[in-house]
């Protein structure tokens, strides 16, 4: 029993450590491509500013100087809001209107990739409208590839209910032709599949989809 135990624990230890191995391993490129773009506005802004002294002093007209001088405060202004943006979306994270989305990179089943969602501030995503389904391009959902959604009918069969309370019976929804079926009985989570990115229901204990995570931007 006692070697049972450290074993399991030895194993937790192991999935924990290629868990933030992984996490920090997926945020690093996205976050070198944000200061390099950041990097080069600033770049941009100090050329543009030197090119307005210059011609300052140069004799060059007030409105050719003026041209300059507001193409600078838009640059500027660009770079404050991808600044905010940056900041207000964890890197890794993909902002669409006034939410973040991230796409795991970790198989497990429905309830581990809720859990690990909530423990990044946020919940399984809930698909309120089709924009969202935008996600189906960024994940590259297939028939092999499948993402866990904040959808269940965990709590009773048939009613099926999101994460975040939104009423299920007026939200929209995009099921494969012929689903949910409950096919196997007891498939009461959802996940996208298909290149469409339509849902299908399956056993919350399948262990092959990724998971697709979704949190408020920072205010």
């Amino acid at each position: 029993m006692e070697s049972g135990f450290h074993t399991s624990r030895d194993r937790l230890h192991s999935d924990s450590m290629y868990s933030v191995k992984e996490w920090f391993s997926s945020r690093q490129k996205p976050l070198v491509g944000t200061y390099c773009l950041l990097a080069l506005a600033y770049i941009l802004i100090l050329a543009l500013f030197i090119t307005v002294i210059t011609k300052s002093t140069s004799g060059s007209t007030s409105t050719d100087n003026n041209d300059i001088k507001n193409y600078v405060a838009k640059l500027a202004s660009k770079v404050n809001e991808i600044e905010e943006k940056k900041e207000a979306c964890d890197s890794a994270w993909i902002t669409f209107e006034d939410s973040c989305y991230y796409i795991t990179t970790r198989k497990s089943n429905w309830q581990k990739a809720r859990s690990f969602c909530v423990q990044e501030g946020g919940d399984l995503v809930v698909v309120n409208s089709e924009k969202e389904q935008f996600l189906k391009e960024k994940s590259g959902v297939s028939i092999l590839k499948r993402y866990w959604i904040g959808l269940n009918d965990l709590e009773e069969e048939g009613t099926w209910t999101w994460v975040d309370g939104t009423a299920y019976s007026t939200s929209y929804q995009f099921w494969k032709k012929g689903e949910p079926n409950d096919h196997f009985t007891n498939e009461d989570c959802a996940h996208l599949w298909n290149p469409t990115g339509e849902w299908n229901d399956v056993h919350c204990t399948f262990e092959e989809p990724y998971a697709i995570c979704e949190k408020k931007m920072k205010t």
